[in-house]
């Protein structure tokens, strides 16, 4: 596990900082990204997705993020599925978090 520091350009602050699913298609052709290129080529991946972890109360436990040695188009079923799970990983999240304060 890695942290990023609120400071940085990624797509996971983007993700964090929105509220919403931020995809990275090909990050050879997205300008945005254009920062981040080294980075990724090193670690070898050209596509990433962030989605920020929410639980059902509204509280941000964290974001998840999967990268892709080639670019990537999620299709609309993929998206539905991923944001299942970021709902249920939230939820997990936090009760174990409260079960750590409790």
């Amino acid at each position: 596990m890695q942290t990023v520091s609120l400071a940085a350009h990624s797509p996971c602050i983007s993700a964090l900082r929105s509220g919403e699913t931020v995809i990275i298609e090909d990050i050879e052709t997205d300008a945005n990204f254009a920062p981040g290129r080294a980075i990724a080529k090193a670690a070898g991946y050209r596509a990433v997705q962030s989605t920020p972890l929410t639980s059902r109360t509204g509280n941000l436990v964290g974001v998840l993020s999967t990268h892709f040695c080639e670019p990537r188009r999620f299709l609309p079923w993929e998206m539905k599925l991923l944001d299942m799970h970021a709902r249920h990983a939230g939820d997990v999240i936090e009760l174990f978090q409260a079960e750590k304060v409790g």
